[in-house]
C-alpha cells in the first residue's frame, strides 16, 4: 500500500462534519419545540383545574343561596384580581388560604384554595351589571 493511500483515510470530510451539524442542529429544534409545547400545556393545565375549581365552588354557593357570589368589584379595577401579582402569566404567586387579609374578604365565601403557588389571576363576576345589552334583529 503506498503513503499516499494511507493518508487519506483518515479524519472526515467537510462534508461528512456538515451533514452531522446539520442532524444535530434539527435535533436540538425538535427538543426546544417539544420542552415549549411541555411548559405551555402545564401552564393552561393550572388555569383548567383553578376555572374548574371556581366553577364547582360557584355551583355549591348557588345551591345553597340561590345566587352566585360576585367575586369583583369590576373587572376593571386590578384589586379585584387575586392573588395580586406583580407579573401575572411570567411569574407565580402564592395563593393563601388565610383568615384575615384580601383572601377572606374576597374568596372567602366560596372557598376557592390552591396548594401551590399559580401563575395567573383570578376574578367571578357574577350577575348582570350595567344596563342590559340591546336585543340584535
Amino acid at each position: 500500500m503506498s503513503r499516499r493511500n494511507h493518508n487519506s483515510k483518515r479524519g472526515f470530510t467537510l462534508i461528512e462534519l456538515m451533514t452531522v451539524v446539520v442532524i444535530i442542529g434539527v435535533l436540538s429544534t425538535l427538543a426546544v419545540y417539544g420542552v415549549r409545547k411541555y411548559l405551555y400545556s402545564t401552564k393552561t393545565a393550572e388555569a383548567i383545574h383553578m376555572i374548574g375549581s371556581i366553577k364547582s365552588a360557584e355551583e355549591s354557593y348557588r345551591s345553597e343561596t340561590f345566587k352566585y357570589a360576585g367575586i369583583a368589584a369590576g373587572l376593571d379595577t386590578p384589586t379585584s384580581f387575586y392573588p395580586h401579582a406583580a407579573n401575572p402569566g411570567k411569574y407565580k404567586a402564592d395563593w393563601t388560604n388565610v383568615a384575615h387579609g384580601d383572601y377572606a374578604a374576597v374568596w372567602g365565601p366560596l372557598g376557592v384554595q390552591s396548594d401551590s403557588p399559580v401563575l395567573f389571576e383570578y376574578v367571578v363576576e357574577a350577575g348582570l351589571t350595567g344596563a342590559l345589552p340591546a336585543p340584535s334583529r
